[in-house]
């Protein structure tokens, strides 16, 4: 499980006027070629609400 918080802007200065709370659970597994990790997030205050769940795949180390 895991929460996290972020924003995606244009420019430095508005940065902390638009971060989004996301939380989600991930699964993580050891294989042959290094870890494999599949996460499920959910942000917390979407704009549309279809919007709200991204899944993530990877596999490998991360840098």
């Amino acid at each position: 499980m895991f929460s996290d918080a972020g924003s995606v802007t244009k420019d430095a200065g508005s940065v902390f006027g638009h971060i989004q709370p996301t939380a989600g659970a991930g699964i993580r597994a050891r294989t042959p070629v290094g870890p494999v990790r599949l996460d499920l997030g959910y942000q917390l205050t979407a704009n549309p609400p279809l919007e709200r769940f991204a899944l993530h795949f990877s596999f490998g180390y991360p840098f």
